[in-house]
């Protein structure tokens, strides 16, 4: 081959073609791993603060059984069954309010945190009030019918209530005011 018919051949050639640039899409791999572990992680934290948040009322309900099972005829047994309420309504309020709001509340303001949470007035002004006064009342001065009042009540108050709930208008007693508040 002579060197004028080699300088035309290779006056044909191109220059080299390189792959084109890869695009952002669709991601490599790797990449769609990493989105399904976060989805995986995400979906998984999602259920695991779902079923505690309803265990704490799962609970609630089973004990709320258990006492309601166990308040029979006998005197003895309604003061005791209304000693247990107490108990499992103070629960209930610390588990949907937190400690600082529920814990320090007795008499009227105990009553009224559990109004909020029943969204009635029928702790103060109705069968709940029952639980303020037993521990001051005489077993056999319980009437049968309020116990079964305050024990539907207490249910009713167990299955509304949502941890999600604000806590009341009531104040605690160890809560700063406001010009505490502001001088903190």
């Amino acid at each position: 081959m002579d060197p004028q018919r080699q300088q035309e051949l290779l006056a044909q050639l191109r220059g080299l073609q390189l792959p084109p640039e890869p695009g952002l899409w669709p991601p490599a791999p790797g990449w769609w791993l990493v989105a399904g572990f976060l989805v995986a992680l995400a979906a998984g934290w999602f259920i695991v603060k779902r079923l505690r948040r309803l265990t704490w009322k799962k609970v609630a309900l089973r004990e709320h059984r258990l006492i309601a099972s166990a308040a029979r005829d006998s005197a003895a047994l309604r003061a005791q069954t209304l000693a247990d309420l107490s108990v499992l309504m103070r629960r209930v309020a610390l588990v949907v309010q937190g400690r600082s709001a529920t814990a320090s509340q007795t008499d009227e303001r105990w009553l009224a945190t559990l109004d909020a949470l029943s969204d009635s007035s029928a702790y103060s002004a109705g069968a709940g009030k029952l639980l303020q006064r037993h521990p001051y009342m005489r077993p056999e001065d319980i009437p049968e019918e309020s116990v079964d009042a305050l024990l539907q009540l207490t249910l009713e108050t167990i299955k509304k209530a949502d941890r999600k709930q604000a806590p009341s208008n009531t104040t605690t007693a160890n809560a700063p005011t406001e010009a505490e508040s502001v001088r903190l």
